[in-house]
């Protein structure tokens, strides 16, 4: 996953079963716009999801939350902006 920190983002990736992340000076929107046809996808403004890698979204009282397929990775907040495009991908119309 990529968390946005201002100007720079965060690549999160695995690496010999190991969490490690990539700093960058770049925005999330660039990032977004690069990747429009794959299957990175926006799910707050402070987060972009690889949706392959998606186990669960778990819908609670605090709102929607995302769990990859990593017990390393913590839960990825769901916006209520993107709720409903992030549940349509994935197949379902109600959040």
């Amino acid at each position: 996953y990529i968390e946005s920190h201002d100007n720079y983002i965060k690549v999160y990736y695995m690496n010999k079963g190991a969490m490690a992340n990539y700093l960058l000076r770049c925005k999330l929107k660039t990032i977004e716009e690069s990747f429009a046809n794959s299957s990175l996808m926006r799910c707050h403004r402070s987060y972009i999801i690889n949706a392959d890698k998606v186990k669960v979204i778990r819908k609670e009282k605090e709102g929607v939350y995302i769990d990859l397929d990593s017990d390393k990775v913590k839960s990825i907040p769901v916006s209520k902006g993107y709720s409903q495009k992030i549940m349509r991908y994935f197949g379902s119309d109600s959040v």
